[in-house]
């Protein structure tokens, strides 16, 4: 059986959401992540600048009938324009890559990382980034990332992360939660 670190990342979720739950994806990419969120809480609000990913999203809400799932075809740095309550947020960096310049993308990613920590709730709110080592520039968006995320304080935060230790481009899972 070959373990994939989504299914893990799924299990986690489970745990940290439910049917009350309001949630963000902030990089809906093909969707996957927003169906599978649909089906297990109230409301999810999809982010993306690209026609492709909110179509790819949008087909697969209308084929599994899903009818709780907002689709945005703005940047993760508006999600609080938008939403301004949300249990947790998924960030997907690299899977559907951006075509713009690293420091635009790396700032608006930034930026709303640090609006939902304004925003997720304290026990439980949630900020999950998916992480695509192989793919072009993410090394850098990541590192970046992963040094805001690393620095917040210990008594109001866990980092954790979740990753194939003998595969060093494997995609793997920061999650943070707020105490």
């Amino acid at each position: 059986m070959k373990l994939m670190i989504n299914d893990v990342l799924k299990s986690i979720l489970l745990n940290l959401i439910d049917r009350d739950s309001i949630v963000v994806n902030a990089s809906t990419g093909n969707g996957l992540e927003t169906i599978f969120l649909a089906e297990h809480v109230k409301k999810v609000y999809a982010f993306s600048t690209q026609e492709l990913a909110i179509s790819n999203t949008k087909y697969l809400t209308i084929e599994n009938k899903i009818t709780n799932c907002v689709l945005l075809k703005e940047s993760r740095d508006n999600i609080n324009k938008h939403v301004n309550k949300y249990q947790g947020v998924l960030y997907n960096l690299g899977y559907l890559p951006l075509d713009e310049p690293l420091e635009i993308r790396l700032e608006k990613t930034i930026n709303s990382i640090k609006g939902a920590l304004e925003v997720i709730p304290k026990s439980g709110g949630f900020i999950c980034v998916s992480c695509y080592p192989g793919v072009k520039y993410s090394k850098e968006e990541i590192s970046a990332i992963h040094e805001l995320l690393i620095n917040l304080p210990l008594e109001e935060y866990d980092l954790l992360k979740f990753n194939i230790e003998n595969k060093a481009s494997a995609p793997y899972v920061l999650l943070l939660v707020k105490l």
